[in-house]
């Protein structure tokens, strides 16, 4: 797993974000992608970095926002699932 990223479509989920963040394993990277949530998101953890799309992307634009942020393999979590 060298060579994989997990992108997290993001829109005002902040009662499951935690979760499912918690259930990955540190030693993956995350981007996490806000879709324009009313409260920007931010986490603390060092394996996460957070982008805030400009304009509404919705699921698409904020899967693909995400892929273009990584070269690497990509595994696309919904925001309220765990893994």
């Amino acid at each position: 797993m060298d060579n994989l990223t997990v992108v997290i479509p993001y829109f005002n989920g902040g009662a499951t974000i935690e979760a499912l963040l918690l259930s990955i394993p540190d030693t993956l990277p995350v981007v996490v992608v806000d879709d324009l949530s009313d409260k920007p998101f931010a986490s603390q953890r060092p394996n996460v970095t957070v982008l805030r799309l400009d304009k509404k992307g919705y699921f698409a634009g904020a899967v693909n926002a995400g892929i273009s942020a990584t070269s690497t393999d990509v595994l696309i979590l919904n925001q309220d699932v765990t893994l």
